[in-house]
């Protein structure tokens, strides 16, 4: 089947989730879709957000309600107007969407039987949002925090070896680049190797650190959702970032100390 599947989402001052339910969407395994999103006249960012979404990706349309009509009904009649596709779903805009609801859904049209498919829901509260937060950086933060430690052991043995290489004229300059260079060679491995012991971990507890209460039975667990938005690019590289400057930070720092210890101090390794 590849039917275009039109999602409509009504949008009133949803600045503080709209990112999420769209990024839902985009995150579809089934991907002939389009995004109908209409605004109910927000005086927040909603359509802001919106339209950064809409220049990225040509599945996205925005459109716009005349007047505030003060319920989804008139916003989701709108899009009902617009859409092209022959199936018709519905997404809230502080709603979100696992993976591969619409695969699952259109399944069940198969046959040409059924005309409309509901499911149940899982209820996020924003304790669960924090938890998850916490854990994640918890996570990224401790490998990292344990390099930092590593790094500065690590400079502490090289005391007599910078004082010796000072007192024969090396410029502090030059060692201070090579002690950068070198230990940020080491931080990178030790982030990488950080950020993939993280993923492992929550992979393989995610049941324990990621467990949510729900309303009632969904076809799949939120900490699915939550694993899954773990090995996402974009988050990726973010939490890489964050730990690459960090392990950074532990190189600058001890390299400075290093190089500014007086030179008979470094040699009796004081």
């Amino acid at each position: 089947m590849n039917e275009t599947v039109s999602v409509i989402m009504p949008v009133y001052n949803a600045e503080k989730y709209i990112a999420f339910a769209i990024d839902s969407v985009l995150a579809q395994s089934y991907s002939n879709w389009e995004l109908l999103i209409v605004d109910d006249c927000s005086t927040d960012l909603s359509v802001s957000l919106v339209s950064n979404y809409v220049k990225k990706d040509d599945r996205v349309h925005l459109f716009h309600t005349d007047k505030p009509s003060g319920s989804p009904c008139e916003p989701r009649n709108i899009g009902i107007r617009y859409a092209r596709g022959r199936y018709i779903a519905f997404l809230d805009s502080d709603d979100m969407w696992l993976p591969n609801k619409l695969e699952e859904q259109l399944k069940m049209f198969e046959g040409g039987k059924i005309a409309i498919v509901y499911s149940n829901y899982e209820k996020i509260s924003e304790e669960a949002v924090r938890q998850y937060i916490l854990t994640l950086l918890v996570l990224l933060i401790v490998p990292a925090v344990n390099l930092s430690g590593l790094t500065l052991s690590r400079m502490r043995k090289r005391i007599s070896e910078i004082g010796v290489r000072k007192a024969f004229g090396a410029p502090r300059r030059e060692l201070m680049m090579q002690v950068l260079s070198e230990n940020m060679l080491y931080s990178l491995f030790g982030g990488i190797l950080g950020l993939v012991l993280s993923y492992v971990a929550a992979f393989l507890l995610g049941g324990m650190l990621f467990s949510v209460d729900f309303v009632s039975n969904g076809v799949e667990d939120l900490r699915t959702m939550c694993v899954d938005l773990l090995f996402d690019p974009t988050v990726f590289l973010l939490a890489f970032l964050a730990c690459f400057l960090l392990n950074l930070l532990s190189a600058v720092i001890p390299a400075w100390r290093v190089t500014r210890t007086n030179i008979v101090d470094a040699i009796n390794e004081r």
